[in-house]
């Protein structure tokens, strides 16, 4: 059956093929081509809709490999342009953002063994998913914002000082966005998610990451699951036959 990465190259094309229609009627049209919004926003819904069909078919949480980030660099690039586009009418962005998607796109189809290599344990969370978009789409509006100043300078054009301010403002925001969900992630890797685990197994918080750590990094994600219950079991073990020894009554003396 054909599915998940397996239609990959037709479905990216065809995002492709839509974004660079859009991005032409763009660029030919000096007032906000209706043409161009509709071609860019016929990509996003096809790359999104292959997404969406990845996910489906392999079962599991999404965002675990290098393609998967691929993916959402390009698929962000589109929506970055887009927006920017409809927001201020800059022609020039639509092939901006095209061209940037569709280098993580040509990167996807020519090494199609980074779909399968999977992140380090500590990018496998569900806010590295919005954490990962919002500074996406904070580095294209930069990435904008430095081109048109560059431009700006260049034809001595003092006019561009607005839609360059108003792309700086919105690249911040998003930034500071994405450090705000990366203080949350680390809040929750690092204090939450170790005192509850802690609670539970009666252990000290720094105890329980470490041990996460620890097994993370030698057993990758399946050791971060079964870190706690194995070390809880090591531990009555412990306490049961070598009690005698300080270290063991020191890390089992709360069971």
């Amino acid at each position: 059956m054909i599915n998940g990465w397996n239609i990959f190259p037709y479905m990216a094309i065809a995002s492709l093929i839509f974004a660079i229609v859009g991005a032409i009627f763009a660029l030919r049209t000096k007032s906000r081509s209706t043409l161009a919004l509709c071609s860019t926003a016929m990509a996003i819904l096809v790359y999104g809709a292959f997404i969406a069909t990845l996910w489906i078919s392999l079962e599991r949480p999404p965002l675990r490999t290098m393609g998967e980030t691929r993916l959402w660099y390009s698929f962000f690039m589109l929506v970055a342009g887009f927006i920017t586009y409809l927001r201020w009418n800059y022609r020039w962005i639509l092939s901006f953002s095209t061209l940037m998607a569709t280098v993580f796109v040509v990167i996807n189809i020519l090494k199609p063994e980074i779909h399968d290599q999977s992140l380090m344990p500590a990018l496998q969370s569900v806010w590295f998913v919005p954490h990962v978009a919002v500074y996406m789409f904070s580095y294209a509006l930069l990435g904008c914002a430095t081109l048109l100043a560059i431009a700006a300078l260049i034809r001595r054009n003092e006019e561009l000082d607005m839609p360059i301010a108003r792309l700086l403002y919105g690249g911040i925001t998003f930034f500071t966005i994405g450090i705000i969900l990366f203080c949350i992630k680390g809040f929750d890797d690092f204090v939450l998610q170790p005192t509850i685990y802690s609670e539970r197994v009666k252990a000290h918080p720094l105890e329980v990451f470490l041990v996460i750590l620890i097994a993370g990094n030698v057993a990758g994600i399946t050791g971060m699951l079964l870190a706690i219950p194995s070390y809880t079991v090591l531990r009555v073990l412990a306490k049961e036959f070598f009690s005698e020894f300080a270290l063991v009554q020191k890390l089992t003396q709360n069971i």
